[in-house]
């Protein structure tokens, strides 16, 4: 979503930047402000209003024992981290350069590819929902091997992303295909194992 959400708006926010009179360069650095200072805003309202955890203050809860040495030193901390950056890290890799794929690949403006990448971040909405659907069937009627099956099966996204390597014409549909394929299971791939 938030990727989506970025690629359709980033190159909005230059486009105006740039119309206003700045040069490319001023206004790529310019827009990319805007999201720095919504973070920065968003994290003093998260300190100042939020909790540390779902279970309580952090200070409380690290009185009861070392919290960071067992998570540390729990084998399925790192098998968490591993299928984290396997499976977010890749959906994040690409949602950073799909515009800039279709803008280079197929010379299209760079708002059209920004928008082209915005309804592919959007794809998340409905897949990632699914994805963890798929998890709790699984899980339902095999147990942990069921997930750890649709694990397996969902990661035919190294497929899709290399068709999608190869695709060399937007218009007849092939790379768009091959993209959606490849959007929507490495979406549902991200939440098979987060559910």
């Amino acid at each position: 979503m938030g990727g989506g959400a970025t690629q359709l708006l980033m190159p909005l926010i230059y486009d105006i930047i740039h119309r206003v009179g700045a040069t490319p360069c001023t206004a790529r650095r310019s827009a990319l402000f805007i999201p720095g200072w919504l973070h920065v805003i968003m994290g003093i309202l998260i300190l100042t209003l939020g909790q540390d955890l779902p279970d309580g203050n952090l200070a409380s809860l690290q009185k009861k024992g070392d919290i960071l040495w067992y998570a540390a030193t729990n084998y399925r901390t790192w098998i968490f981290v591993l299928l984290y950056g396997f499976s977010m890290g890749v959906e994040l890799t690409t949602d950073n350069v799909t515009a800039e794929y279709f803008f280079d690949r197929f010379n299209l403006k760079l708002h059209t590819a920004g928008i082209f990448a915005a309804t592919f971040g959007k794809v998340n909405l409905l897949t990632q929902p699914f994805g963890g659907w798929i998890s709790d069937f699984a899980a339902k009627h095999f147990g942990m091997r069921g997930r750890l099956w649709s694990l397996l099966i969902l990661q035919t996204v190294g497929v899709f992303c290399l068709l999608l390597g190869r695709a060399n014409t937007l218009p007849n549909g092939d790379c768009l295909d091959d993209h959606i394929l490849y959007r929507c299971t490495s979406s549902m791939w991200c939440n098979v194992w987060y559910y």
